[in-house]
């Protein structure tokens, strides 16, 4: 076999391995494809329907329909509302209006502070009532609690590092509005209402 047969043959065989080689490493377009989909069916995150629950103390609030809300018959008279949302799980949150020695949410939390570690504290809205919300106890249990005019407002859950249970505890938190009859904003209009009769009779009295 002749010198320039044998290179022939050589830069074959190189090009006969290049080509498998490049065959065989090619990403395959519908491989790729097939994992883009299952990772955005993976992403997509099914929608909970928002509930609205109205208490008869004067506020309401949303919370995920996944969850059961139950009336907790408390004797005490200085419990106003005594509520536990409830799933499938053990779980459950807390939400609780009752009377309090304390003027407001800083006093409180002075009290609180002096025989617990909270952790994690950020301030927060009841409404249009200045509150916090904090991390404590064992097991660690997400508080969220407000205080005006000697009335405490709590919602309380076992913490789950940012999931299902802490997004409803927020949630329940972030959209608590309270009734027009609450702090007197109805007395308030109805003052208004009579100091608008009195003119109107006053009036009437001059021009007779």
């Amino acid at each position: 076999m002749s010198k320039k047969v044998k290179i022939i043959i050589a830069v074959l065989v190189v090009a006969g391995l290049s080509l498998g080689s490049f065959i065989l490493l090619k990403p395959k377009k519908d491989q790729g494809l097939v994992e883009k989909e299952i990772s955005i069916k993976q992403a997509q995150v099914p929608k909970i329907e928002t509930m609205l629950y109205k208490d008869p103390a004067g506020f309401s609030f949303e919370y995920p329909s996944l969850f059961e809300v139950t009336e907790v018959e408390i004797d005490d008279d200085e419990v106003f509302s005594s509520l536990e949302l409830t799933d499938s799980s053990e779980s459950k949150i807390i939400v609780r209006v009752s009377d309090s020695v304390y003027d407001d949410t800083d006093e409180w939390q002075e009290m609180f502070e002096e025989m617990n570690v909270i952790s994690e504290i950020e301030k927060v809205m009841f409404s249009d009532i200045p509150a916090i919300q904090f991390m404590s106890g064992a097991p660690i249990l997400l508080k969220t609690v407000g205080v005006e005019s000697k009335i405490i407002y709590l919602v309380e859950s076992e913490a789950d590092n940012g999931g299902f249970f802490d997004q409803a505890h927020k949630q329940i938190v972030d959209s608590f509005v309270f009734d027009d009859f609450v702090y007197g904003r109805a007395g308030e209009q109805e003052s208004e209402e009579t100091g608008n009769d009195e003119d109107v009779v006053l009036i009437e009295e001059i021009l007779e």
